[in-house]
């Protein structure tokens, strides 16, 4: 997908929290495929927008809470995309909320 395209970045990274779910599986598989550098990416072309930033926390979050998968998370950017998000975004309770899960 374009990833200058909201629309398109936006439905990629709803499904990718659809796919995910709560199975540690496709956590993993979705790590293994390279879903941390996606999810960064989006964060930084898209750091004002609260909904992306929301739908890519509530993947890293999930992402991040698997033991396998945390390094990967931390190597990848994700915890430096989760506390820009934060910073750029301090009153969003959405944003606040996807980032302590």
């Amino acid at each position: 997908a374009d990833p200058d395209n909201y629309a398109a970045q936006i439905a990629g990274i709803k499904a990718l929290n659809l796919v995910a779910g709560d199975s540690e599986v496709a956590l993993l598989e979705l790590t293994q495929a390279g879903v941390v550098a996606t999810c960064v990416q989006d964060m930084d072309a898209f750091a004002m927008n609260a909904e992306l930033l929301t739908e890519s926390l509530k993947l890293l979050t999930s992402l991040g809470a698997i033991e396998s998968c945390r390094a990967e998370v931390i190597n990848g950017g994700g915890l430096d995309a989760v506390v820009k998000a934060l910073v750029a975004n301090p009153k969003d309770a959405a944003v606040r909320q996807a980032a302590r899960e």
